[in-house]
């Protein structure tokens, strides 16, 4: 036994003469070779090798690691004696190479998979057939190697399709494998950073992310009375508006530029999106997102407060709650001027899509924080709908805020305050946000 594990508490996980695994704890003391007595003399040293190779590198969660690679039905058809990660390596440059073997019914192994892969830590390797997956995160960085690692491999034959993430299917996580449609903007698009708290959760949580969020976007319009027009903003002839908000239909848009108090307009298709980069205005109109491909969301995200200015309660004043209309028997495109108005609005369209579709909201940054916050717990108080508030959680004293923050003067060369979230504060709150989202279904 090696000397640093004398004295220690142990959990030793092996696999016996069977083929089964089985999981033995020990107390703390004085180790001696019969500690292990019922492992059997012959097999001490390999077990001492192995018990190395995890402990002495200060790993402990090399098991953990282990345990989130995945293979698919037809690999364990083919090689019903087991199927093993035979060895994990790692270089100096940070990248790592994994070898899988198959046990052969006459005692051989033949090797799966040999590859390496581009960077350390989350990462994922799909061949041609999309054989496995692997979750590399316990993995500890200043270890050299670990060989002989004959652990079997989960079986997992759920898996439908894969992603730049790493999927763990787990017994409480209701999100792995389900679709998620996010209203936002510029905050989750993660605009001024690398990542955005939106695609951090859906890393985590293993949901196919449809990011409909762009830079400036905000839900309630504005009404022009002398051309009789809707808009994004508040424009003149003199000097247009290029704003958008999501409540405007196509053809309110055509109209607004036609007017000549506009030059926004819809991209006929969408762009992909990652964050800060890509998408663009065809999801600037309800008429492209709540479309019948999205009747199947298992869950909407509103998460929308920023860039809206009139936050004021007539709209939500005159709605009849216990019957979904308003009490004068106007229709829901007449109130569109306040965020409240809005928010029913999309709410709406929500529901004409599909009337068992579920919502939350999110609030993710200062903008307009205070009156969004004020605008929503109305909602929330009346129809029991869930507010996620990142911002309200996250630990905001000074020497930390300006790390939220993506540009700060005296952090990283920032020459002004910019209050949407850096990347250090996207991670921070994609950790939360996926805690959150666990909350409710």
């Amino acid at each position: 036994v090696p000397a640093e594990l004398r004295t220690a508490g142990l959990t030793v996980s092996f696999m016996n003469a069977d083929g089964d695994m089985e999981k033995w704890e020990f107390s703390g003391g004085s180790w001696k070779a019969g500690g292990f007595e019922k492992v059997g003399a012959g097999k001490l040293g390999e077990l001492e090798q192995t018990l190395s190779k995890y402990l002495l590198s200060n790993n402990v969660d090399v098991i953990k690691a282990v345990n989130e690679i995945y293979m698919p039905k037809e690999i364990y058809d083919k090689y019903p004696d087991g199927v093993y990660l035979w060895n994990i390596g790692k270089l100096r440059s940070g990248n790592i190479t994994v070898q899988i073997y198959g046990l052969k019914s006459d005692g051989g192994q033949e090797e799966i998979k040999n590859f390496y892969t581009e960077s350390f830590g989350e990462v994922e390797y799909i061949s041609n057939d999309c054989s496995f997956i692997i979750d590399m995160t316990n993995l500890d960085q200043t270890a050299g190697a670990y060989q002989d690692i004959k652990i079997p491999l989960r079986k997992n034959v759920t898996i439908k399709e894969y992603s730049p993430i790493i999927y763990q299917n787990s017994s409480n996580n209701q999100w792995y494998g389900k679709k998620i449609i996010w209203l936002g903007t510029s905050v989750p698009y993660g605009q001024y950073a690398t990542k955005s708290y939106a695609l951090e959760a859906a890393n985590k949580l293993g949901f196919n992310l449809i990011n409909t969020s762009m830079p400036g976007q905000r839900i309630h319009g504005y009404y022009d009375e002398e051309h009789d027009v809707i808009m994004g903003g508040q424009g003149t002839i003199e000097e247009p508006t290029n704003a958008y908000a999501t409540t405007i239909s196509k053809s309110e848009y055509i109209a607004a530029k036609e007017a000549g108090v506009s030059t926004a307009e819809i991209a006929s298709s969408s762009s992909p999106w990652a964050p800060n980069k890509g998408g663009s205005s065809y999801t600037w109109t309800w008429e492209n997102i709540f479309v019948e491909e999205n009747a199947d969301a298992d869950l909407w995200v509103f998460d929308v407060v920023p860039n809206n200015t009139n936050f004021e309660t007539t709209d939500w004043d005159l709605f009849d709650k216990e019957n979904w209309r308003y009490s004068d028997d106007s229709d829901f495109s007449e109130h569109r001027l306040t965020f409240l108005g809005a928010l029913l609005f999309l709410m709406n369209k929500m529901y004409e899509l599909n009337p068992k579709a579920r919502l939350v909201f999110v609030l993710g940054t200062t903008y307009a924080y205070n009156e969004g916050k004020s605008n929503l717990e109305l909602v929330r108080n009346a129809w029991n709908i869930h507010i996620i508030d990142l911002w309200g959680k996250i630990n905001t004293s000074l020497p930390s805020i300006k790390y939220l923050y993506s540009e700060y003067t005296g952090v990283d060369g920032g020459q002004k305050i910019n209050r949407h979230p850096s990347t250090f504060g996207h991670e921070k709150m994609g950790e939360m946000l996926a805690n959150e989202l666990l909350l409710i279904s």
